[in-house]
């Protein structure tokens, strides 16, 4: 089996430097991991996949008692926020092999750490697993993505969890960094190993395109954009700000957060709107709130003092920006 997965070709979209020693990190605490509200449990679960198969996807849910199946699919991706540390969230979506047997161990991870378990003790469990066979090791090389832009992995340095970057990993059970001459790192866009084991995955970070900015000199009558492919590539990029359209008259971008992210106050040189797509926060304007949700529509003058807080649903907004410097 190590034998094939030397040659699986490979190829990360990631726009963060990832320091493996995230994905490593272990905390002897069992506390529980935070539960969702089930909608916003799903959008996340679903954020790890590519978009044309999310609508296809199977996805779970963690409840108090575990995992629950929340949807069944029909393309043989399974979509869930994978928790194998109580501080982890790990929008994840793994193919049919992957379904078939990395998913059930996975399952098992959360119903575990519910119940309380500590890190060490989950972890002894499922390696029992997979040694007795009740869990099996990838049968052939596939494929696992994590696309979302809100992978949250506890760092046992600082003992908080961090955002990692979007990418894609590939199976590599039993593969260790030394067989491929690893240094671990995944600095210069060279592979590491991650979660050694019988559901090892091999990763390789490589830099992304800059994003798309549309730069019209000569300006045709009409610019069609579609959000969702606005939203993906956003996600892609790794970044929770997109521009995606500049001429000499206005310019657009589409910016998120996640619940409980804590934005950048920024006064701008120009006037500026934000239209909330999605979620539900309060934007303060100087020193004055306005709660916003999908639908809602904020005009903020140059040079105002404002920032997002109180974050409650991960938030999408498009922003237009006017096309010179105000002076108000």
């Amino acid at each position: 089996m190590g034998e094939i997965f030397r040659h699986i070709p490979f190829v990360i979209a990631a726009t963060l430097a990832c320091n493996p020693s995230l994905a490593m990190g272990q905390s002897a605490g069992g506390s529980l991991p935070e539960l969702l509200p089930r909608d916003r449990e799903i959008s996340l679960a679903l954020s790890a996949a590519p978009t044309h198969l999310r609508e296809g996807a199977a996805v779970y849910v963690l409840e108090s008692n575990g995992y629950t199946l929340a949807r069944k699919g029909s393309n043989g991706f399974t979509c869930l926020v994978h928790r194998d540390h109580p501080m982890n969230s790990k929008p994840t979506c793994w193919d049919r092999e992957g379904t078939e047997t990395i998913v059930p161990a996975v399952l098992r991870e959360g119903q575990l750490l519910m119940q309380g378990k500590t890190v060490q003790e989950v972890r002894a469990e499922i390696q029992l697993g997979f040694d007795a066979g009740t869990f099996i090791a990838p049968r052939r090389p596939g494929v696992a993505y994590m696309l979302s832009n809100q992978n949250r992995n506890y760092n046992g340095r600082t003992g908080q969890a961090a955002i990692f970057p979007a990418h894609v990993m590939f199976y590599a059970p039993n593969l260790t960094d030394a067989d491929i001459g690893s240094t671990g790192d995944g600095e210069g866009g060279l592979p590491f190993i991650a979660n050694h084991g019988p559901h090892g995955y091999m990763i390789s970070i490589i830099p992304p395109p800059e994003p798309t900015i549309t730069m019209t000199r000569k300006q045709s009558a009409a610019e069609a954009f579609n959000l969702d492919e606005l939203r993906a590539s956003r996600e892609r990029s790794g970044k929770e700000y997109l521009p995606f359209f500049n001429v000499p008259s206005m310019r657009m971008d589409v910016y998120a957060l996640a619940a409980g992210a804590d934005d950048a106050q920024s006064p701008h040189e120009e006037d500026e709107v934000y239209y909330v797509a999605r979620g539900r926060a309060v934007l303060r304007v100087d020193s004055k709130d306005y709660p916003v949700e999908a639908g809602s529509l904020v005009f903020v003058a140059a040079h105002a003092v404002h920032k997002f807080h109180s974050i409650q649903e991960p938030l999408e907004a498009l922003v237009f920006f006017s096309a010179a410097p105000a002076h108000h």
